[in-house]
C-alpha cells in the first residue's frame, strides 16, 4: 500500500491558500466607507436625537405618510398644532448621490407634499427632523417607492 499522506497534505494547504485568496479578492470589492460623513460629530450629539426620538414616541397622532401614484407625490401628515418646520430626508442605501432633502416651513396646514419625480424605484428611508410648538421630533420610516 502505498503511503498518500503527503499529496493530502499538499492538496489541503492548495485548496486553503487558494480559499483565502478568493476571500481577499471578494472582501476588497464591498465599500466599508462610513454611511455619514461626520459619524463622530453625530455620535456626539447622540442624546438630543434620543430624547426626539422619546417625543415622537409619546405623541398621540402620529405622523403618517401616504403615496399619491397619480400626482407623483409623497404626502406627509403631521398631527394638528401649529408652526412646524424641520427637514425631511430621503435616504437611499444604494448610493450617497441618490439622497434628497427638503426643507419645511408649515404654519396650519397639516399636510407636506414631496414631489417623487425623478427618484429612483427602491427602498427608501424617510428620515424627519421637526421642531412643532418648540418641542423636537424625530422619525425614521421605510419606504418603497
Amino acid at each position: 500500500m502505498k503511503n498518500s499522506w503527503p499529496i493530502g497534505l499538499v492538496v489541503f494547504f492548495v485548496l486553503f491558500i487558494g480559499s483565502l485568496v478568493f476571500i481577499l479578492l471578494k472582501s476588497r470589492e464591498y465599500d466599508n466607507s462610513l454611511v455619514v460623513d461626520d459619524y463622530y460629530n453625530q455620535d456626539i450629539k447622540y442624546q438630543q436625537h434620543y430624547d426626539k426620538l422619546k417625543n415622537s414616541e409619546s405623541m398621540k397622532d402620529k405622523v403618517n405618510y401616504s403615496i399619491d401614484s397619480q400626482k407623483q407625490t409623497l404626502n406627509i401628515h403631521f398631527p394638528e398644532g401649529e408652526n412646524k418646520h424641520g427637514t425631511i430626508q430621503m435616504y437611499n442605501p444604494l448610493s450617497k448621490t441618490l439622497d434628497k432633502s427638503f426643507e419645511f416651513n408649515i404654519q396650519t396646514d397639516t399636510i407636506y407634499k414631496i414631489p417623487l419625480v425623478g427618484l429612483k424605484m427602491g427602498k427608501w428611508k424617510l428620515k424627519m427632523d421637526w421642531e412643532q410648538d418648540n418641542i423636537p421630533y424625530f422619525i425614521e420610516r421605510d419606504l418603497v417607492l
